[in-house]
């Protein structure tokens, strides 16, 4: 008994929809049928460090290689968060130098859409100053 009423249930759910699926008749007799689909998906968005800092030569330090990814259509950007440096410095994204001023914060990266990306990335301090704490976060845009 459920099997026969499972299966009529079935059986009219498709003659209800056969006349939604039907088009109509194109060149040569032939049948067009168009289906579309559409979803949501959500917005993802990364960063991290591969490694601590290294001390280096004259008072560089190598962060090690920032790797980005976020899905973003209308692009993010990625900042760098960093306490009080004695003397000041720079943060070298791919060999291109920032000033780390009293703002605490720093933009590292732009991008106008989606995308992912590894950086090398370093930080030039003051002749004898202190390494600081540093945070990175990604933000959509």
């Amino acid at each position: 008994m459920i099997k026969r009423i499972g299966m009529s249930a079935i059986l009219a759910g498709m003659l209800v929809c056969t006349p939604a699926l039907a088009s109509a008749p194109g060149e040569g007799g032939t049948v067009e049928m168009r289906i579309g689909v559409s979803g949501q998906v959500p917005v993802i968005c990364r960063v991290s460090v591969d490694r601590a800092a290294i001390p280096g030569d004259a008072g560089q330090y190598s962060l090690g290689t920032l790797n980005e990814f976020c899905n973003n259509p209308h692009g993010y950007r990625v900042v760098m968060d960093y306490s009080a440096l004695d003397g000041g410095g720079r943060l070298v994204v791919d060999g291109q130098a920032i000033p780390l001023g009293n703002a605490g914060s720093v933009v590292v990266s732009r991008s106008a859409g989606a995308g992912m990306a590894k950086r090398s990335l370093a930080v030039d301090l003051a002749k004898g100053g202190q390494t600081g704490a540093f945070t990175f976060r990604i933000e959509p845009q």
